[in-house]
């Protein structure tokens, strides 16, 4: 017995999503497309699916160890490798067949710390649409096998345009990369500001702290005023944003929740508008983040390398 990647069958799309449970009559047709390989014992290293489009991108990575969003798996005190507890997110490891069900997404967006409450729309990243697929197989770094995967569209679908569809995904990604920068910039952002908040709670010299202060608040001021306009702070559960109204960065996920409902039709030329000016917005507060970080830290670290203390980074 040795291991190996079963072909998959093509994947027919169509217009609505038909989930995986019973209908009235029936059973449904799984509505994401099934990867299916053979394991010959219990795995003891890394199993690992890499899928990419016909143009060599690669659009998912699914894991037996981490998540889509490179989170481990919540592995108990005994756990050791090889262990056939099968987690939600994670890549089924059991001797014999085992099935995954891609989600077709390209990678999300990065999240904020803590996550982000957004008024539509979510980091998620873009729907993926017809094409044909290579599937990889890995064990460790070793690759078991390769498979060609056919995506198609239903056929009673006549208004198709593979154009639009084509359109329809650029846009995505092009919204998903902009959300990520922003939420990039904010996680960066209360990096600093949380390293600046140690770093004047452990100082006990009321003089070296009231010069330090001095010396952080321009920076610690403007990032604040900054995440306020990337980022609605204020909310702190969904309802909230009833009351405060919501910043770019939920402004872009709703744009991109908005196209991806459009599926496979184009964006409109309202919604390229709209994205054009709140991807201007987003960029003018990333660029005076990034040149307040490149000229002020360096300040800053320079007085806390004379106290012999650690300096302020941004990562």
């Amino acid at each position: 017995k040795r291991h190996f990647l079963v072909k998959p069958e093509p994947h027919i799309l169509t217009q609505s999503d038909c989930g995986f449970g019973s209908g009235a009559v029936g059973e449904n047709a799984p509505s994401r497309p099934v990867i299916s390989y053979f394991l010959p014992d219990t795995a003891k290293k890394e199993i690992k699916l890499v899928i990419l489009n016909s143009s060599g991108d690669t659009v998912s990575v699914m894991s037996s160890l981490v998540n889509r969003k490179n989170k481990p798996k919540n592995l108990p005190k005994d756990f050791v490798l090889g262990d056939t507890t099968v987690q939600s997110g994670f890549l089924p490891v059991r001797p014999g067949i085992n099935h995954a069900y891609w989600d077709m997404r390209y990678a999300d967006a990065e999240d904020t710390d803590p996550p982000a409450l957004l008024w539509g729309g979510s980091v998620a990243g873009p729907r993926s649409g017809t094409d044909t697929y290579l599937v990889a197989l890995y064990m460790g770094d070793s690759l078991i096998g390769k498979e060609p995967l056919e995506v198609l569209i239903d056929p009673r679908m006549k208004s198709y345009n593979p154009m639009q569809e084509r359109e329809n995904l650029r846009f995505q990604l092009i919204v998903r990369d902009k959300l990520n920068e922003v939420h990039k910039t904010i996680n960066r952002m209360r990096h600093v500001q949380k390293q600046i908040d140690k770093e004047l709670a452990a100082i006990r010299d009321t003089a070296l702290l009231t010069e330090l202060k001095m010396l952080t608040r321009p920076l610690t001021d403007s990032l604040s005023a900054i995440e306020q306009r990337l980022i609605q702070n204020k909310a702190v559960a969904i309802q909230d944003l009833l009351a405060h109204p919501v910043k770019l960065n939920s402004m872009l996920a709703e744009l991109g929740g908005a196209a991806e409902s459009l599926w496979p039709h184009a964006p409109t030329s309202g919604t390229l508008d709209t994205f054009a000016e709140i991807a201007q917005l987003a960029e003018a507060e990333i660029q005076n983040a990034n040149r307040l970080l490149s000229s002020l830290l360096p300040v800053i670290n320079k007085r806390l390398k004379e106290i012999r203390t650690d300096p302020i980074t941004t990562e």
